[in-house]
């Protein structure tokens, strides 16, 4: 039922629509992300951690985050990936959780 205030345009605009659908889906995904990162970083050496935050998440070229961490580069490649399976793994066991 509409209030008297609301005009049948603002009421319109509380319908779920197809896009507010995708924004809910990215915002479980992201949520997701979030859990999955919290969950590899507690399990995770702290250097190796902050050489995956800042090449992924904070797109950091390679060389500057081997200088940073005092590490050479084919070791920052390898924990990159290292991590990002980690996460890979966790990602896929919470949504299995989620089904």
């Amino acid at each position: 039922m509409q209030s008297k205030s609301e005009s049948p345009k603002h009421a319109a605009k509380s319908i779920p629509t197809r896009q507010s659908h995708f924004s809910g889906q990215e915002d479980l995904e992201n949520n997701l992300l979030e859990e999955a990162i919290r969950r590899v970083k507690g399990q995770t050496d702290p250097v190796k951690y902050q050489i995956f935050d800042l090449c992924v998440r904070q797109n950091w070229p390679a060389q500057r985050v081997a200088k940073l961490t005092r590490t050479n580069i084919g070791s920052v490649y390898i924990t990159k990936r290292q991590i990002s399976k980690l996460l890979k793994k966790e990602i896929e066991r919470l949504r299995t959780k989620l089904a």
